[in-house]
């Protein structure tokens, strides 16, 4: 059999074409540690190549010598694509959960900090409804979820500034701010009335975050287990939708004396008044990082997003 004979066919070296690609974006991705979630897909993707039947044949053809010598194929040694799944899965953990030490003797806000921390520990949280008509368009006009468009909006807007990235390491006593916070949202199971906390990963890119945090609701929709894991999560921030019902007060407090300076988010079911859909939104913040001011600026920036969105 002559070498034209043997040679693979060309749906096979488009494929494994295609997978080297994917393997040289992935390689990339670990030199932009602040963009690794967006690559989210291509890890994916690679993850289900990877000893698949149709990685098997490639791999059983680059084994006989059939692809062009000119082909890239480092997708069939036999570690390449694990090696760089390891490496990819280790450099996001380590991104999403980066953070530095705040001298509090330096901090800006050292006194009130002091104070809310030692003489009068407690939290500050605040309702007020946003202007979400643009955004129920949109969503419809997309054919996407408004939900997840919100929450997108949502993480993006608290980490646009450090005072809502701000944590507390009780094990050390330190007070950290976190390079990026990420939403912990809820999927409601209404055959047992209960919810399971999902836990996305935030990244600045649009149809990265959406496509991830669909298919993490879409995942938590086969469970019934409340897969809480605040541990191994400690820059998740909590996000909650209150569908059922357009409120115009909640409020949600911590047992006193617990420093957890995580926001919570919670949100109702808009409603039409004077011909714009309403919608209300509670933060809730620690106040020893956080004041009247700056919870206040949550729900402008907010607004400022949704309108710059649509």
């Amino acid at each position: 059999m002559d070498r034209g004979e043997r040679q693979a066919g060309a749906e096979q070296i488009a494929r494994v074409a295609h997978y080297e690609r994917l393997l040289d974006e992935l390689l990339a991705s670990l030199h932009e540690p602040e963009t690794l979630w967006a690559h989210r897909a291509a890890a994916d993707a690679l993850a289900a190549y990877y000893g698949s039947a149709a990685w098997k044949e490639d791999f059983a053809a680059e084994e006989a010598g059939r692809f062009p010598a000119s082909l890239k194929r480092g997708v069939l040694s036999e570690d390449g694509i694990y090696n760089a799944l390891e490496a990819y899965r280790e450099a996001a953990e380590e991104a999403r959960s980066r953070y530095r030490v705040i001298d509090p003797e330096r901090y800006y806000r050292k006194g009130v900090y002091r104070h809310f921390t030692q003489d009068c520990k407690c939290s500050t949280s605040m309702t007020a409804r946003l202007d979400v008509t643009a955004l129920v368009e949109r969503s419809k006009r997309t054919g996407t979820k408004f939900y997840l468009n919100f929450l997108y909006l949502l993480a993006k807007t608290l980490n646009s500034r450090e005072d809502y990235r701000m944590g507390y390491l009780w094990q050390t006593d330190a007070l950290v701010c976190y390079n990026v916070i990420h939403p912990t949202q809820y999927v409601f199971h209404e055959d047992t009335e209960t919810c399971t906390p999902v836990y996305t990963t935030y990244c600045e890119d649009y149809a990265a975050f959406y496509r991830g945090a669909l298919e993490d609701l879409e995942r938590a929709k086969e469970t019934r287990d409340y897969l809480l894991d605040a541990a191994g999560h400690p820059n998740w921030f909590d996000a909650s939708y209150i569908p059922w019902l357009s409120y115009d007060a909640l409020h949600l407090e911590l047992p006193d004396g617990y420093l957890y300076f995580a926001p919570i988010v919670n949100w109702g079911k808009y409603r039409e008044e004077n011909g714009r859909l309403l919608m209300p939104v509670t933060v809730r913040l620690n106040h020893a990082i956080a004041d009247g001011y700056l919870l206040a600026l949550i729900f402008r920036l907010l607004q400022r997003e949704i309108d710059g969105f649509c």
